[in-house]
């Protein structure tokens, strides 16, 4: 990113400039589209992408037919929209025609197309609660699934069952959460956040690329990060227990 640019993200995709989904209207051509920012991390889905802000609220812009944007309708954006009511976001996930967010006391929120983990089966078009999912430390969305890793390395998914995405040894959908199969534990959780662990550590896992600023306004406003989650060299992962 050039000094240019400082309060903008420029974001490069292939994607259907005429819905919007580089955040400007485009005629789908391959060419950076500057987002205002700044901005902490970013996912994209089919044909839309959604931003954590600086403020770890989310906005969203792109094709929106399932209301994967979150801003209660089933409009295109060709410019980023905020999701409705999202707040104390840490990372992203999107799928297809929806999208999920983890929050940084470990809980997860998704919106859009298909069974979202709350029990309901229809979607929504704002973010409704993952049913039991307290501890997340990572997420992921696939098409029509999501899941999540948990503090204490079980993972937990939800969603389309056809083949087998879950992990569970079925093939029957799951309105909410079901743990996978044969992902055995450690035996010992995730270390909670403290300012004596921020400089230490080998991270693993899925890394989330945030800014180490971005990190810093969210501790500067008291907002703790949840369990399994550390900052260090401006990226966010989990820790491993034999690391500490």
């Amino acid at each position: 990113m050039g000094s240019s640019a400082p309060a903008a993200v420029l974001v490069a995709l292939v994607a259907l400039g005429a819905l919007g989904a580089l955040g400007a209207a485009l005629a789908g051509f391959v060419v950076p589209a500057a987002i205002a920012g700044p901005v902490g991390s970013i996912a994209a889905g089919y044909a839309h992408t959604c931003a954590v802000m600086s403020d770890a609220t989310v906005a969203c812009w792109g094709w929106n037919v399932s209301g994967q944007l979150g801003d209660g309708t089933t409009t295109d954006r060709p410019s980023p929209v905020a999701v409705a009511g999202l707040t104390n976001v840490a990372a992203l996930a999107a799928g297809e025609r929806h999208t999920c967010a983890l929050r940084l006391d470990g809980t997860v929120a998704c919106w859009g197309e298909g069974r979202l983990g709350d029990g309901g089966t229809t979607g929504s078009l704002v973010p409704v609660e993952v049913s039991g999912i307290t501890t997340a430390t990572a997420i992921t969305a696939g098409n029509g699934h999501s899941c999540a890793l948990l503090s204490g390395g079980t993972i937990a998914c939800w969603g389309s069952n056809g083949n087998g995405q879950l992990g569970n040894g079925t093939s029957t959908t799951a309105d909410t959460p079901v743990t996978v199969s044969g992902i055995a534990t450690n035996g010992r959780t995730m270390p909670k956040w403290t300012p004596e662990r921020e400089k230490g550590g080998r991270l693993m896992g899925n890394l989330h690329a945030l800014r180490p600023e971005f990190l810093d306004r969210l501790v500067a406003r008291g907002i703790r990060i949840p369990v399994g989650l550390y900052r260090g060299d401006g990226l966010i992962g989990t820790f491993a227990a034999h690391d500490l």
